[in-house]
């Protein structure tokens, strides 16, 4: 009876612990996952062996010292904290100071100058980070969350920017998420018009891409995010030079002249903003995150002129900027593709005038052929090799197909934010003289190449005609004969039949040059010459023209 009644007893305690964990775990889910908590059984960012104490450095750098506290520390263990000094944040000249005392009263104690680190508290920038990332979260979460990727990803920016999307380091990098021109060229547009590195989504969405391919290559999250700062060509190298995949071994000996202090810390101090962040209520109790924004994204399927679309809109030039931050003031296009943002109530403004306004006039265009570069095409066609870019909705300046269509403007359209007519307008021509010929006034900026361009012929068939010499023998006000096609094509087999035509290149003369001056391509003259290294010319090399024959 006894045993029975002990059995009851205890069948009673273990049902009643059950039930207390289960409404206790209950409770404590939304509020959790409301932070991002991991709500998976295996921690992808649990605290690796041996990292323990850099991440609580980092964390107490993060909470419990301000600006003005500086604070010396022993890099090999980072639980050793020498001393902390207060130093107001802004006096850059009595920092070096103090920080040349603490070291040399610290040297002199016996420890090694190797051994004294120093690093200023940012307590008030991390909590002001904490409180603006409340504007983006959910918006980034909801990115992260499309690609299957680990939610704390998100907290990145605490560490990179404080959640600041007009963050710019002294290396050059942009944004919340801090991307260098080059690495965010792969992902998004980088122009002086359009910079998609300051904009909270784009950034975020080319954010979770790289980290995917951290992860894809280098099979683990500590080495993926790493990689976020150290580049995966360099996680890669590390990663063979020592034989592993454990972050802490990598981080105890490789050894590279780049994979220094920060580097090396980058992983703890991410560590030290996911374990803050998943306790967000105990740590910053007092925080309050900013209001979420919500905006609507409209993709552009044409590129669209600024001013008609806020003439069109009535929005002025300063919301336009505000709503949309990686616009630059100068920006007079909006290139197709981009994701136009507005906020929920005022999208409509925007999508009204996208429907109302008209199809936009098009731009002369070149196809791209092999060697062709967009300074090249800029300096044939006198315009900028930005206004190109902004146009075709380039990300890259250096990233051109052969047989990719280019619409090319001119340098006043551009700034203007007004569309050319399709080719150069033919007010200036005469019409019509003896037979089907023409003639074309030479205005200021005219060359042979665009009037031949204009008038459908050659080149070499209005040199032949109007007896010039040479390509930059033009005049203002001069009077060209442009004949029909018919004739044309007689010039043409005349030009042909002319013996075959050389350059003989003079000191300083470049490939670009001469071909400008033969109304020719820089990559035509390299291809019938056999020319590797078109910068590799030299005075007295006899250069073939091509287009004629013997």
């Amino acid at each position: 009876m006894l045993f029975k009644g002990f059995c009851v007893t205890r069948c009673f305690v273990v049902l009643a612990s059950l039930l207390f964990l289960l409404f206790s775990g209950l409770s404590h889910t939304p509020s959790a996952l409301a932070r991002g908590a991991v709500s998976t059984a295996k921690d992808p960012f649990a605290i690796p062996k041996g990292l323990e104490p850099a991440v609580e450095f980092w964390k107490a750098i993060f909470l419990d010292y301000d600006s003005d506290e500086l604070v010396f520390f022993d890099p090999k263990d980072m639980s050793k904290i020498h001393r902390v000094v207060k130093v107001k944040e802004g006096s850059r000249a009595r920092a070096r100071r103090v920080v040349r005392s603490v070291r040399a009263q610290l040297v002199r104690r016996g420890i090694p100058s190797h051994r004294i680190k120093v690093q200023r508290g940012i307590s008030e920038r991390f909590t002001a980070g904490v409180r603006r990332s409340g504007r983006y979260m959910e918006h980034m979460r909801k990115i992260f969350a499309a690609r299957q990727l680990p939610l704390e990803l998100v907290y990145l920016p605490l560490v990179e920017s404080s959640f600041r999307n007009d963050a710019r380091s002294f290396r050059g990098a942009v944004g919340m998420w801090q991307f260098m021109p080059r690495t965010g060229r792969r992902y998004m547009r980088v122009t002086r018009l359009v910079d998609e590195r300051r904009d909270p989504l784009e950034a975020t969405r080319a954010a979770a891409r790289l980290l995917q391919e951290n992860y894809r290559e280098l099979k683990t999250w500590p080495l993926a995010v790493t990689a976020y700062n150290h580049g995966r060509a360099g996680m890669k190298r590390a990663v063979r030079r020592v034989g592993t995949r454990d972050i802490v071994t990598i981080i105890r000996r490789y050894r590279s002249r780049t994979f220094k202090f920060a580097s090396k810390n980058f992983y703890a101090e991410f560590l030290a903003a996911v374990h803050v962040m998943r306790e967000v209520e105990r740590h910053l109790p007092h925080v309050r995150f900013d209001q979420l924004v919500h905006f609507d994204e409209i993709s552009l399927h044409r590129r669209v002129a600024v001013s008609a679309l806020l003439r069109h809109s009535r929005v002025s030039r300063a919301q336009l900027l505000a709503w949309n931050p990686a616009l630059s003031r100068r920006a007079s296009w909006l290139p197709k593709g981009y994701r136009l943002k507005a906020p929920k109530k005022e999208s409509h403004r925007f999508r009204t005038a996208l429907s109302n306004m008209g199809p936009m006039p098009t731009f002369p265009y070149h196809v791209v052929s092999r060697g062709d570069t967009l300074s090249e095409l800029a300096k044939i066609y006198g315009t900028s090799t930005h206004a190109i870019q902004s146009v075709n909705g380039l990300r890259s300046a250096h990233r051109l197909l052969v047989g990719q269509r280019l619409e090319i403007p001119n340098k006043s359209s551009v700034k203007a934010g007004a569309a050319p007519p399709v080719r150069r307008q033919l007010a200036a021509v005469e019409r019509p003289r003896q037979g089907n010929d023409s003639y074309h006034v030479v205005s200021r900026g005219d060359t042979l190449w665009d009037i031949a361009q204009i008038y459908g012929t050659s080149v070499h068939v209005i040199q032949s005609v109007n007896g010039l010499a040479s390509v930059r023998s033009l005049q203002v006000g001069q009077r060209l004969e442009i004949p029909d096609k018919s004739f044309a094509s007689q010039v043409k087999k005349r030009v042909v039949k002319k013996r075959r035509l050389y350059h003989l290149v003079r000191r300083g003369e470049t490939l670009s040059a001469i071909a400008d001056r033969y109304g020719v391509s820089p990559a035509a003259i390299q291809r019938a010459n056999a020319i590797r290294n078109r910068n590799r010319i030299r005075a007295g090399q006899r250069l073939r023209i091509p287009g004629t024959r013997s």
